[in-house]
Order: structure tokens, then sequence, then C-alpha cells
């Protein structure tokens, strides 16, 4: 009976620190707001148009793009903004270019949201959107002739 209360003991003296970190992690992780959501505003052979409201609580945001079939982890690009510095459309959002991409491919595109004292820590992700930029056209644009 004594071996099995020192047990007890001893493996409650286990759990306390790994409960204590959990909850460390989380608080780190919940100082962050998610990302604002994205919304698709549009998109050519080269350039993906999105935008979002802006939190009143954090100006610091990363925009992050990658071929759909492409790993974040490994082929993941993104560029940060600060929402202070961008224009505001006329109802608050705001909105921003992804360009250099390749034509007739598929992307995700997400959003976070990073610490004020960090350009590294961010929140959790917004949704991801999956965008489909335009293919290049190979037939002539239709164009006035006046004779």
């Amino acid at each position: 009976f004594i071996l099995i209360k020192e047990r007890a003991v001893a493996l409650c003296s286990i759990v306390a620190p790994v409960s204590s970190l959990a909850a460390s992690v989380q608080n780190i992780t919940m100082g962050v707001p998610a990302g604002p959501k994205l919304d698709f505003v549009g998109a050519s052979e080269t350039i993906i148009t999105v935008s979002f409201n802006p939190l009143n609580s954090h100006d610091q945001y990363v925009l992050q793009w990658k071929e759909y079939h492409q790993k974040w982890e490994t082929d993941g690009q993104s560029k940060k903004m600060n929402s202070t510095e961008m224009t505001k459309t006329g109802n608050g959002k705001i909105q921003t270019n992804i360009e250099g991409l390749n034509p007739g491919a598929t992307y995700t595109v997400r959003l976070r949201v990073l610490a004020e004292e960090s350009s590294s820590e961010a929140g959790k992700a917004s949704p991801e959107l999956i965008i489909d930029t335009e293919a290049v056209s190979c037939t002539p644009k239709p164009s006035c002739i006046i004779l």
C-alpha cells in the first residue's frame, strides 16, 4: 500500500509539469489572434488580388501563398504588411496583390496576424482560399475597326 501511494505521488509530479507546459503553449498561441478571413477580389494570368478587414488590435500581417500541390513548409511564399501603411478601400478593407504568379496555376492563399513585438511569431492562419490564375489566351482580343 505504501508503494502504491509513492507511485501515485510520483505520477502526479510528472503530470503537473506537462499540464503547465501545455497551458504555457496555449497562452503563447492565444496571444496572437487568427488571421482575418480573406476575400477574393480578382485574378489575371499572373496576379491574384485579395482583401481583408484589418483587426483593431493588430497592425502586422503576413500574406502567404503557394501552388496548390506544394507544401507550406518548403514552398510557401509570403509578404509582410503593416495595415497602418496601406491604403484602405471605401469599406475599410485592405486590398493587396500577389504578383509574379504562373498562368493557369492553382494557388492556395492565407493570412496570418503577426505578434506586435515579433516579426516571426504568428497566430493561426485564416481559412485558405484556393484560386486559379487565368490561362494564357492565344486568341486575339476583339478590337474596333472603323472603315
